[in-house]
């Protein structure tokens, strides 16, 4: 397969550089910057006058133009928020130029829509900027759950992690940094060890259909991506500080990044963040040992040369986080009572406190990443990322050992050490007649060490090795673009069986083939298709997992036979968009042969207590729904917004229902926004109301409860944004959830049988830059 791979690759590049053979073969490249504040304007326009043809800036502000003859051209320079701009430039030789535009004072008018669709990239949605203001605080799978089609799988209050139209674990993969976050992501229980507060723009690529950062995303990916560094001298900051009344949450978090006039290629930024918040409240109790702990930091410098940069990162995540205690029984009759009473024991309702006991987890995880590119003007742009990444995760039962000398050093009965190398070579080949090319290779190693007596999954160590291929090609209304990857997993596992370790190797090459098409007519609408063939190696969990997970209370046991998953799809977006409305429907379907599931096999007592049991299996599913989002602008300062998601889940083998499928949802919400020009303030407020359906496609024999009721929940917010001075602003607002007092509980929740969702809720945001 490797030597075919080279052979393909040889043989693309050979035919492309003899269309680059030309007498027009100059390029102009370089950066599209705020003249207000250095910062890069990410995906400015940057067209050639007469010409009817231009590029795009990436999310640097970087641009390239190629194909250019010894002329004088007239560039047009365009943002959104910025004053366009035409200059002359005369082409003798290819050249590298930096262009700066100026931010309209309009820039206080933000439209509040939860995401923004890119008519031309393949179904990707950003969360918008107004919708990260509102959700400052709140955790990444949280923040997320604003995009339509985006759940979150709960494991009690305080633990969340993105679902992608059903998909979720190993099916949906976070890029933080530019690099794949290596964790225990396996875990229902495990949520990505990301700050929020460390990162601007979040991107959802909604499945698989992008094969240039990682394979077997059968749901899809989440970018996380940090603003650039600041390009001119300067300083500047942001404070954040956020308090919640239901838990008591506060958070507070400090970003400076600054550039020297005496050193003006050097640009660097440092970050720190501090939470804590005690026990939840539901309408009625709180939940016992529901706090959580953060403090995190990160640091960012680059240097900028005239044809390269290179760029170092460097971020630590420290949390504690309570388990609910009621959700650790000691024998099977409790725990069926559990499942049947409607509140907690008495003894699991206990008051607020900020104290974390057992049950609890502790996660640490590290990264340090180094980024070198390169923009030789004749070959394109080489980006070069090598990183390092440390996670431990440790897990503590609701009880002490038995032992005293054990019980005394309080130590965790479950215990992790997973420590990677990533390594990632891509190439963005010149544009040539249209086309855009990027080729790629990734090498990852991974091992992972067992720190304590329990052996949930075993010692590993894995190398994962990958290739990819994309092209796209662009006119002004219709677009093509494809793509191939190919990964090889090579897993050593080393398990002990009844007090003998014993090797196991699994081996796997998958493949991953993408085809999508675009097409735009009338300025106002767009059509998108994709068609994506992916698989998925089986994760360690589903291959070894064996015995009592403590994080999400339940027994797993794995199953070595299992093979990798096969998943077939085909993905539709409908885009329309004028003065008064913008819609959006997304629809998907996927065929998933051999797919892996936690099928449950009952309840089961050990010596820590009673538990439900599950086991990994394969069966064959169909996955299909769709994601309706639909904006009116009544007036310019009223809009209505309606976010409809349904969702069906298919066991073809069995012919019934797949298990935590997320229930069917329709939100509503108003907007007005008053925007005062010369007083450089604007309010805004938002009232709303969300509508879970009763999942009622489930299978009995699966489920150790009825499925939860459907629920209506209420949520407002006011809001006001100031301009102190001409670097500074402030922004203030106030959210109140679940208005109403609600009592629910939510299907994507593994402790909905022991207790009720949060209370009513309200948080007050402040928001500082200067």
């Amino acid at each position: 397969m490797k030597n075919l791979l080279f052979f393909v690759l040889l043989l693309f590049l050979s035919v492309r550089f003899s269309y680059a053979q030309n007498n027009c073969n100059y390029q102009l490249s370089g950066y599209i910057i705020d003249e207000h504040d250095a910062s890069a304007l990410a995906f400015s326009t940057i067209s050639l006058v007469g010409e009817n043809r231009g590029v795009v800036a990436d999310i640097e502000g970087y641009f390239i133009l190629t194909e250019l003859c010894a002329k004088k051209y007239k560039i047009a320079i365009s943002h959104i928020g910025c004053e366009p701009d035409t200059v002359e430039i005369q082409i003798k030789k290819s050249v590298m130029k930096n262009f700066f535009l100026e931010h309209h004072a309009e820039a206080l008018e933000e439209v509040k829509i939860t995401g923004n669709s890119d008519p031309k990239n393949f179904q990707q949605t950003k969360v918008s900027e107004a919708v990260l203001s509102e959700n400052t605080g709140k955790s990444i799978g949280e923040i997320l759950s604003a995009i339509n089609g985006v759940n979150t799988f709960k494991t009690g209050a305080n633990i969340s992690k993105p679902v992608i139209n059903g998909f979720k674990n190993n099916r949906v993969q976070f890029i933080n940094q530019g690099i794949q976050l290596q964790s225990q992501q396996w875990g229902d229980e495990h949520a990505p060890e990301i700050d929020p507060f460390a990162a601007a723009n979040y991107t959802v690529i909604k499945g698989s259909s992008s094969v240039k950062y990682t394979g077997g995303a059968l749901g899809g990916l989440v970018l996380i991506e940090p603003k650039p560094l600041l390009r001119s001298p300067g300083l500047k900051g942001e404070f954040n500080s956020i308090f919640a009344i239901n838990n008591r949450l506060y958070n507070n978090s400090l970003m400076l990044e600054g550039n020297s006039k005496f050193f003006p290629r050097f640009a660097w930024r440092i970050q720190g963040s501090f939470k804590r918040s005690g026990n939840i409240k539901t309408p009625s109790y709180y939940q016992k040992n529901t706090g959580l702990s953060e403090l995190n930091g990160s640091a960012d410098m680059g240097y900028y040369g005239e044809k390269w940069n290179v760029l170092f990162f460097y971020s630590l995540f420290n949390s504690e986080v309570g388990i609910f205690s009621g959700a650790h029984i000691g024998n099977l009759t409790d725990l069926q009572q559990a499942i049947d009473r409607n509140e907690p024991r008495t003894e699991d309702q206990d008051g607020f406190s900020y104290e974390i006991r057992r049950p609890k987890q502790i996660i640490i995880h590290e990264l340090a990443k180094m980024e070198f590119n390169y923009y030789p003007t004749e070959l394109g742009k080489i980006n070069f990322k090598f990183a390092r990444q440390f996670n431990i995760r440790e897990e503590f039962d609701k009880e002490l050992p038995r032992n005293p000398d054990l019980a005394a050093l309080n130590i965790p009965e479950f215990s992790l050490g997973l420590e990677s190398f990533s390594s990632n070579l891509n190439w963005t080949l010149p544009d040539v007649k249209k086309w855009k090319t990027e080729i790629g290779v990734a090498f990852i190693e991974q091992t992972n060490s067992i720190n304590s007596f329990t052996d949930f999954i075993p010692d590993y160590k894995q190398n994962i090795y990958s290739a990819f291929l994309l092209e796209q090609w662009q006119k002004e209304n219709f677009g093509v673009s494809m793509g191939l990857r190919l990964d090889r997993n090579e897993l050593q596992t080393n398990k002990l069986i009844k007090r003998e370790y014993i090797n196991f190797q699994n081996d796997f090459n998958s493949l991953t083939i993408n085809l999508g098409f675009n097409y735009s007519w009338a300025e106002k609408s767009t059509l998108k298709t994709n068609i994506t063939y992916t698989e998925r190696p089986p994760a360690i969990n589903e291959l070894y997992s064996s015995g009592l997970h403590h994080g999400s209370a339940s027994i797993e046991f794995g199953n070595s036979n299992i093979g990798k998953e096969k998943s077939s799809s085909f993905d539709f977006t409908y885009l329309f968009k004028n003065k008064k409305w913008e819609y959006e429907l997304y629809t998907y379907v996927r065929l998933i042969r051999d797919f892996i599931y936690l099928n449950p096999t009952g309840l089961e007592l050990t010596i820590r207590g009673a538990y439900p049991s599950y086991e990994w299996t394969n069966t064959d599913a169909l996955i299909n729904g769709f994601d309706q989002t639909i904006h009116y602008y009544v007036t310019e300062k009223l809009s209505i917004s309606n976010a409809a998601s349904f969702l069906w889940g298919r066991n073809i083998m069995s012919e019934n229902y797949l298990i935590n499928m997320p229930a069917n949802r329709i939100e509503i919400s108003f907007d007005y926004l008053l925007t005062l020009p010369k007083k450089n303030k604007s309010y805004s407020t938002k009232i709303g109301n969300q509508y879970v359906f009763m999942q009622n496609r489930y299978n009995p024999e699966q489920e150790f409860a009825i499925p939860p009721d459907s629920y209506h929940l209420f949520f407002a917010g006011l809001g006001i944004k100031t301009k102190v001075k001409e670097k500074q602003n402030i922004e203030l607002s106030v959210r109140a959830e679940n208005i109403f007092n609600k009592a629910y509980r939510d299907y994507l929740n593994r402790f909905r049988f022991f207790a009720d969702e949060q209370g009513r809720n309200f948080t007050i945001r402040l928001k500082y830059n200067f």
